[in-house]
């Protein structure tokens, strides 16, 4: 850090100008939060400019579910965290929303869409998948959805599996949980769903504050989306659609002054 007065020859004391997103200071970075589909623009740098992101998807929506029991809970958004160096220029922000919860038979929650920051793209979450009663003792569905955390499965009969994070590093997979007629979570950015409940979301500080990013959706109906972004719908029970996904987030933060 120079002091005050004159600077050597060549030295400025401007380092990055940049714009995009909803800009604001915390100790150390300057932070640009994108809640919409826009533009991260680099006005000037000198030189390469190392940036920290967070590329959040959109979550999945939940399953439906008839006859008593629950659908599969939606697959969080998958997150990809890291750090990039670029200079001047124009790099394209795409913010996904999320998938709309299932209704009916043969039909998984919606996924959630892809989020990206120039060329690295999140996956959006696989829907959780349905839990229908044929009239008589049986329950069936199908595997819940894939993507960048997997949709868990409604309660059934026949063994479907569920949905996988298929998207390296971005989340975990969803679950099959067949007791008292729940079905299973579906996967969080954090991890894979252990239960009924979503899996766990990622507890991060790159804002400044601890914020929950992608937590799975719920396989017995008992909450709102998963907690903080990119969260996955709950499932849905007794003759109800399953709950809509929550929208993602991409976040941009480089040292400053």
């Amino acid at each position: 850090m120079f002091p005050p007065g004159p600077l050597p020859l060549g030295i400025s004391r401007v380092g990055i100008i940049a714009v995009g997103g909803s800009v604001y200071d915390i100790p150390g970075y300057r932070v640009h939060q994108f809640d919409a589909t826009g533009t991260f623009s680099i006005l000037q740098a000198p030189g390469l400019v190392t940036l920290e992101y967070l590329v959040l998807a959109g979550g999945a929506g939940g399953g439906y579910a008839d006859g008593g029991s629950y659908g599969g809970g939606g697959g969080a958004g998958g997150c990809l965290e890291g750090s990039v160096a670029f200079g001047v220029g124009d790099y394209g922000v795409a913010v996904a929303a999320g998938g709309d919860g299932g209704w009916y038979a043969s039909v998984l929650g919606k996924p959630g869409g892809n989020s990206a920051f120039h060329n690295i793209i999140a996956y959006g979450g696989g829907g959780g998948s349905h839990s229908m009663f044929d009239g008589v003792s049986m329950y069936y569905g199908q595997q819940g959805g894939h993507g960048g955390c997997g949709g868990g499965t409604g309660y059934n009969n026949y063994g479907y599996g569920a949905g996988a994070c298929i998207y390296a590093n971005q989340g975990g997979n969803g679950i099959e949980y067949n007791i008292g007629g729940a079905g299973g979570g579906g996967g969080g950015a954090g991890g894979n769903a252990p239960s009924v409940s979503g899996g766990a979301p990622r507890l991060r500080y790159i804002t400044g504050t601890a914020v929950n990013y992608g937590q799975g959706g719920h396989g017995n109906g008992s909450s709102a989306p998963g907690v903080g972004l990119g969260g996955g719908g709950s499932s849905g029970w007794a003759n109800n659609g399953g709950g809509s996904g929550v929208r993602g987030v991409v976040i941009i933060r480089y040292p400053f002054p």
